[in-house]
């Protein structure tokens, strides 16, 4: 938040915001109301009003102006200059050019013919609904959803097994476990993404600055645009965001690779480890693999696994800490990725990463194993390897050995 207020300050200091700078640059303003504010049938019947109202009616031509010269004079000594701070007097530019209006009917009804004045009406209104098609345009286009609602909207929507990096409001996702707000995407590589168990990233224009460009479009074009929501640079109704999806590339993924099935559909292909504290998201660990832990911290972990095919059921995952006389001196029981994508939400083919951190005692110095195992919380059945190792009871999997000091 801090970071963002002070973008924002020096980008208005520094003159890189606005839609045109300089002071007293009548010019600039000139050029906007001609070319896209009134635009110039507007703009004509504007100056005609002013003109109309100090034959006819000069002291509330003076009224008029005693708020539109002090305002503008306000807007032209500033070194930044925004054109929507010049709603306020659009609001007071309908009074002339109504007025304007309002002559050219009166004079047609007194010197032209019923069927003359008629077509010379209607081409007086086509030419104001010329100009007022853009405007209603804009409307239409203002009115649209916001592209960050959008984009929050169909992010839920994709398959949530691996990481998502989104270039969006953080607070939104504070409690999703996968989806990671990131003030840049482009602060990593592809590699790095590919390694640490990404499958999208979503792009907002807003958060890029031109130096991250050729970044960006280096990943945009290794990557799948899935959807794209448009906005104006503006960002009204939203910024232009593009979701990505990262080509799946399993053999890529920076992990400790522990290979073994549990059932006919669910593969373990391997896990990351380190100490530390208990984790409220699946972080990135970046293929750590450290084993070795002080008495009374918990153990960090992650695995990734990947489903070979549909499953029915929702399993649990129960991580056992073993010590040398085979006794069990802590264990994690919980469904795997229970609170928010549960087994049977897993696709054929997907990879999904999950967050298996274990709490321990102040164990006593040595080695202890780590088992891991699947199985129906609603009956304890385990599911059975395909290949159990020697010593094994056919359920359980030796994933590694800690030592504790």
């Amino acid at each position: 938040f801090i970071r963002d207020i002070i973008g924002e300050a020096q980008g208005y200091a520094n003159g890189t915001r606005g839609n045109f700078h300089g002071a007293w640059n009548v010019a600039g303003y000139l050029d906007f109301f001609w070319t896209d504010g009134t635009r110039p049938v507007a703009t004509l019947a504007l100056v005609s009003g002013i003109v109309i109202l100090l034959w006819r009616r000069p002291t509330l031509v003076w009224l008029w102006l005693s708020f539109a010269v002090p305002y503008l004079l306000i807007l032209l000594s500033q070194q930044v200059h925004f054109v929507r701070n010049l709603m306020p007097l659009f609001v007071l530019c309908a009074l002339p050019i109504g007025i304007t209006g309002a002559e050219i009917i009166a004079w047609l009804q007194a010197h032209v013919n019923r069927r003359m004045a008629a077509v010379a009406m209607v081409a007086v209104v086509s030419a104001f609904a010329y100009q007022g098609r853009d405007a209603i345009a804009f409307t239409q286009f203002e009115a649209s959803p916001n592209s960050q609602l959008l984009a929050s909207t169909f992010v839920r929507s994709l398959p949530q097994g691996q990481r998502i990096a989104v270039e969006l409001n953080g607070v939104e996702w504070a409690t999703s476990p996968i989806i990671e707000p990131t003030t840049s995407i482009v602060d990593r590589s592809l590699d790095w993404y590919h390694a640490n168990n990404y499958r999208y990233l979503v792009a907002n224009k807003a958060t890029q600055e031109r130096r991250d460009a050729p970044l960006y479009d280096a990943i945009r074009a290794n990557t799948t645009t899935v959807k794209i929501f448009p906005g104006d640079d503006g960002g009204q109704p939203g910024p232009h965001i593009e979701v990505l999806e990262i080509p799946p590339q399993p053999e890529a993924l920076r992990i400790v690779r522990r290979s073994a099935q549990f059932g006919d559909s669910i593969q373990l292909l391997g896990y990351e480890a380190q100490p530390g504290d208990l984790r409220p998201a699946i972080s990135a660990m970046d293929g750590a693999d450290q084993r070795t832990l002080q008495s009374g911290q918990s153990l960090q972990l992650n695995l990734t696994w990947q489903a070979l095919k549909s499953i029915p059921n929702n399993y649990a995952l129960f991580v056992h800490i073993v010590d040398a006389a085979g006794t069990t001196v802590a264990q994690r029981d919980t469904l795997v990725r229970g609170d928010d994508y549960p087994t049977t939400r897993w696709q054929a083919g997907e990879v999904v990463v999950d967050r298996a951190d274990t709490p321990l005692l102040a164990l006593a110095p040595g080695s202890y194993k780590v088992v891991i195992g699947m199985y129906l919380m609603e009956t304890f059945e385990r599911l059975p390897l395909l290949q159990p190792e020697p010593g094994s009871d056919g359920t359980s999997l030796v994933l590694m050995t800690i030592t504790v000091e």
